[in-house]
């Protein structure tokens, strides 16, 4: 299917939104960057890459993508209200009638890379950040509670926990720094992060 020339003023809004706001939050970019890193090709998408997808992408692959990866069997609906089990299982299999039916379609694996690598990237900004990650764990690795437990006490509860409590309030080396786990279908980033400004 063709795109209309009235398409086209919509698409180049739309890529200088994505632009000035990789350019205006500071960490975000560093984060996704990192995360890119950490999988390569693999399934999950690569938010640096955005304005270069959206530059190319088809209504075509939009269709494609819907077709792939929407299905019934995927799809949690949420139903609030005064309704019977036997209304809202009804309601369900109408707003879930015109999917694909059939489960959820496995992504591509990821793999990481090889060997860790540096990256610095350029940004306008007063502050300098530095993001250490990896891909870790899965939603349903065993492990995911203790880790998220073991990670509120490393840097995820924030003045509570002993990255803040060492790193900014002992010793003033950073305004803010943090640890977190992003776990996925597939391995999931945990990062360590840490702002400063210059």
């Amino acid at each position: 299917m063709s795109q209309s020339s009235q398409d086209q003023p919509n698409r180049a809004e739309l890529l200088r939104m994505i632009n000035r706001d990789r350019s205006k939050f500071g960490l975000g970019p560093v984060q996704l960057d990192a995360q890119a890193s950490a999988w390569g090709n693999g399934g999950y998408p690569s938010a640096p890459g955005a304005a270069v997808t959206f530059a190319t992408i088809t209504r075509e692959d939009v269709e494609r993508h819907y077709r792939a990866r929407y299905r019934a069997a995927g799809a949690a609906v949420t139903i609030v209200g005064d309704l019977s089990i036997d209304a809202a299982k009804s309601l369900a299999e109408q707003l879930t009638a015109r999917l694909a039916q059939g489960g959820e379609a496995a992504l591509p694996a990821a793999a990481p890379p090889a060997t860790g690598e540096t990256a610095r990237v350029a940004h306008p900004s007063a502050q300098s950040h530095v993001v250490l990650g990896e891909a870790a764990l899965t939603r349903d690795d065993p492990d995911y509670f203790p880790l998220l437990v073991g990670n509120y006490i490393l840097g995820g509860g924030g003045f509570a926990s002993r990255l803040m409590t060492e790193v900014r309030s002992k010793h003033g080396l950073a305004y803010s720094v943090y640890s977190y786990f992003y776990p996925y279908a597939q391995r999931g980033p945990f990062q360590v992060g840490s702002s400063k400004t210059l």
